[in-house]
Parts: structure tokens; sequence; C-alpha cells
């Protein structure tokens, strides 16, 4: 069995004060299990500074979960990702891992035209006849006017060209399943029909948005399950409400 969580935009609430994590989110990881470990898409602090990454590194550490950051605009803040990087002991913004059978790639959406990370993905795909399925964090929502998605920031127009006309591409040539989650949804309740929550299927890549910050009906998490059976994967994809897992008030989403 294989089992994470992700999480987009857990520093919460854009008006909140909060130094660490979104208390709804730091509660989710306080009772419920995460998996293997947790995959956080971007804007993960309000702004980079030594209290805050402390804080957020003390609530995993202190729990013994493993957890990998996708660099969202708001790790650009404050001392930035290189400070970020050190304590992750990260060589560069981008990255990749296999476990458990699967590959794992996260993207750094600020630099999406970056020539040195669309080098490494088309490198990174190289090879990856033995693995059963691949799985992208990012932050930014790309394909938020295909799919109908409510981003709390829409990227530029020509990041999102280079997106559909460079990087997506390079899934599709794959004869695997690809999943792409992006974090930056859910936190903007001045918008009407706010949803924390999308999903959508272009050919053999499922689109995933996911995030929080607004409060109950919105906060949520995406777990995915993966077993395996008979040399076959089932695999699982759900996204939990926080607000249904447990009971919070407006001041806990501060």
């Amino acid at each position: 069995l294989l089992s994470f969580t992700v999480a987009g935009h857990v520093y919460g609430n854009p008006w909140g004060r909060n130094q660490g994590l979104y208390k709804p989110f730091q509660k989710y990881i306080d009772i419920c299990d995460v998996g293997d470990f947790v995959i956080l898409t971007g804007d993960v602090f309000r702004e980079v500074n030594k209290n805050s990454v402390e804080n957020i590194f003390y609530e995993f550490n202190q729990k013994n979960i493993q957890f990998y950051l996708t660099p969202g605009n708001h790790e650009l803040t404050g001392l930035g990702m290189d400070y970020i990087k050190d304590h992750l002991n990260y060589k560069k913004n981008y990255y990749s891992w296999d476990f458990k059978g699967f590959h794992f790639i996260s993207i750094d959406s600020n630099q999406i035209k970056s020539d040195a990370q669309f080098d490494f993905l088309k490198k990174d795909l190289e090879d990856l006849e033995e693995v059963d399925g691949i799985f992208v964090f990012m932050h930014n929502i790309y394909w938020y006017e295909e799919f109908k998605v409510t981003p709390n920031n829409k990227p530029s127009q020509e990041d999102v060209t280079f997106f559909y006309e460079s990087i997506i591409p390079l899934f599709k040539k794959i004869n695997k399943t690809v999943v792409i989650f992006g974090g930056d949804v859910g936190a903007d309740s001045r918008i009407k029909e706010l949803k924390g929550f999308y999903e959508g299927n272009l050919g053999n890549i499922i689109f995933i948005a996911s995030g929080m910050g607004s409060g109950k009906g919105v906060d949520n998490v995406v777990k995915v399950n993966i077993k395996t059976k008979n040399k076959k994967n089932d695999v699982l994809i759900k996204q939990f409400m926080l607000s249904d897992i447990f009971s919070y008030d407006e001041r806990l989403a501060e």
C-alpha cells in the first residue's frame, strides 16, 4: 500500500495572522493518518522568515511526518526559497524521486519557462518504463480555463501557453497515467461559489486543483491510496473537506 496526502495553500487565510500552518490543516495532521508523506503544493508560508520556517518545520518534525515542498509565489517572499532549500537540503527548486514503484516530480511554477527546469523535466521523463505511474506537483493552475477552475491567482497567458505547448506534450508521449496536482485554489473567500477542489482529464493526464484558506465548506486536502492486487494497482484519489472530518468555527480559520 502506498498512501500520501496533498495539500495546497497551507498558510491559509490571506487576511490571517498566523506565522505557521493554517490551524485547520494543523489539526488535520494532528489527528489524521496522512500516509507515507505529505506533499505541500505551494504557498506554505505567509512570508518566509526565521519564525515561520521554524514553526512549520517543527509541526511536521515533532510528528515524524515526511514532507515535500513545491514552491508557490509566497515562497519568494522574505528570505525566499534559498532559505527554505538550506533547511530541506534541496539543491534546486525542482526535483523528483521514486517511491514504491511510482515516480514523483515537483515543479517550480515561479520559473515555469526556465530552460534549466525544462531540460531537467525532459531528461527526468526518460526511461520510466518500469514505473507504474507518475505524480506531478506544482502551485499554479495553468488549466484553469479548460476545466473552469477559479484559482487564487491566474497565471499569465504566456505561461499558460508554454505549459500547454511545451510541458503537456512531454507527458502525453508517456504511456502512463500522469496525475498533475496544483495548489493555488480555495483561499479567496470574496469569490462567489468558491470551491477548494477541481478535477479534469486530458487523455492520459488527470488534473487536480486543491487548496484551503477560506474556512468551512472549502478547506480540503487530497488523499491518494494505492493498493496492489494481482499485479494491478487500484488507485483511489479522494478529496476530504476538513470541516467534514472535524468541526471548527471561523476563529480556527483565521
